[in-house]
C-alpha cells in the first residue's frame, strides 16, 4: 500500500511539473516616450508600434528615455508589472492604448442630480469642443481644469473616445462631442525654425549658438538632449527630455560624457503666443581638448577652457616659442 501510494505521489508530481503553465507570464521590451514622475504616468511605444498609457506604482523611479522598460504580461496578455531599470519591478494600475492629450477648460455640472452624463469643454488638437461625458468613473475631473489629461480614440474621433485621469483616477468615456472653434491663431505662430545655429564641441559639453528671431515677442529657448534618437513631435515642449530653457542666444550643456554621441533639440517658445517653432535636431560627441585648433606652434599643447557665461578663459604652459 505505502508502495502504491508513494507511486501515486511521485506520479502526480511529474505531472505537475509537466503540465504546460497556463499562466506563465510573459514579457516584452519596450520604448519609453514619456513619463511623469509625479504622477506615476508613463508613455510607452510597444513593439507593434502602438503607443500605450502606463498608469504604474509610484514606486517606480528610476524611468527615463535612455533605456527601455520590460512589459510584464499575464496569460490573457493583460500589462501587469513594469521592471525598469536596476531590476525594479512594480506593479501597474491601468493600462490604455494612447492618442495624445487634452486640456479640460470647463466642467459642466448637470443641474438634475439625476442625470448622470456629465458636461464640459476641452480643447483637443487646438479645437474646443463640447463633450457629453459619464460621471460615474469620471468625478476627478474637475480637480484637472486647465490641466491635461490622456485621451484614447480608437475611430480617430472624440464620439466613443476616452478621457484617462493623470494619476490613475478614473477613465471618463466621451459619448456626444461637438466642435466650437478653433484656437490656432495663424498670426500667433513662432518662427517656422531657429535660424543660424552653430555648435562648438568642448571637453565633456557642447556650446550653442543661434540667431534670435525676426518674429515679435519676447522667446524662451528650449534645448533638450538625450542619448537617442527622438522625435520632438511625439511630445508637448515641456516633457522633452533633459529639457533646458535660456533667455540668451546662446548656451552651453555640461556634464555630458566625453566620445559618446548625443542627440540635441532646439527651439524657440513666444511667450507671448505660448507657440513652440520647429524643432531643429544636432548631432554632437564631447570630446576632450587635444589641443588648440589656431596654434602657431606645430606642436599642440593641452589647454584648459573656464566657461565665463558671454564668454570664456583659456588657460597654456608658457613656451619660449609662442607669441
Amino acid at each position: 500500500m505505502k508502495t502504491i501510494c508513494r507511486f501515486l505521489a511521485v506520479s502526480l508530481m511529474l505531472s505537475v511539473l509537466t503540465m504546460p503553465s497556463v499562466y506563465a507570464d510573459s514579457s516584452e521590451k519596450a520604448k519609453v516616450i514619456k513619463f511623469d514622475k509625479d504622477q506615476s504616468d508613463l508613455i510607452i511605444e510597444r513593439r507593434n508600434g502602438e503607443q500605450w498609457l502606463i498608469q504604474h506604482s509610484p514606486l517606480c523611479n528610476s524611468i527615463t528615455t535612455e533605456f527601455p522598460v520590460t512589459l510584464i504580461l499575464d496569460s490573457r496578455d493583460e500589462i501587469t508589472h513594469l521592471k525598469v531599470n536596476f531590476n525594479e519591478k512594480c506593479r501597474v494600475f491601468n493600462t490604455s492604448p494612447y492618442s495624445g492629450r487634452a486640456e479640460i477648460t470647463r466642467v459642466i455640472r448637470s443641474e438634475n442630480p439625476l442625470v448622470e452624463n456629465y458636461q464640459a469643454e476641452i480643447i483637443w488638437s487646438n479645437i474646443k469642443y463640447f463633450i457629453h461625458y459619464d460621471s460615474r468613473r469620471c468625478r476627478f475631473l474637475k480637480d484637472f481644469l486647465d490641466e491635461r489629461v490622456y485621451m484614447y480614440l480608437p475611430e480617430g474621433k472624440l464620439e466613443e473616445s476616452q478621457m484617462i485621469l493623470p494619476g490613475n483616477r478614473g477613465q471618463c468615456e466621451i459619448d456626444f462631442a461637438k466642435p466650437l472653434y478653433s484656437t490656432k491663431k495663424e498670426e500667433e505662430r513662432a518662427p517656422d525654425i531657429l535660424r543660424g545655429i552653430d555648435h562648438q564641441t568642448q571637453s565633456n559639453q557642447v556650446y550653442f549658438y543661434w540667431e534670435r528671431p525676426d518674429a515679435a515677442g519676447r522667446f524662451l529657448y528650449l534645448i533638450s538632449y538625450s542619448r537617442y534618437p527622438i522625435d520632438p513631435d511625439n511630445y508637448d515642449y515641456w516633457e522633452m527630455p533633459n529639457l533646458k530653457r535660456t533667455l540668451k542666444n546662446s548656451y552651453t550643456i555640461k556634464l555630458l560624457k566625453n566620445d559618446r554621441l548625443y542627440y540635441f533639440y532646439l527651439a524657440a517658445l513666444n511667450g507671448e503666443t505660448k507657440q513652440v517653432s520647429q524643432w531643429t535636431e544636432i548631432q554632437a560627441t564631447p570630446v576632450g581638448v587635444k589641443g588648440f585648433k589656431n596654434n602657431p606652434d606645430p606642436e599642440q599643447f593641452e589647454i584648459e577652457i573656464d566657461d565665463m557665461g558671454d564668454n570664456f578663459r583659456l588657460y597654456w604652459p608658457a613656451k619660449d616659442n609662442v607669441r
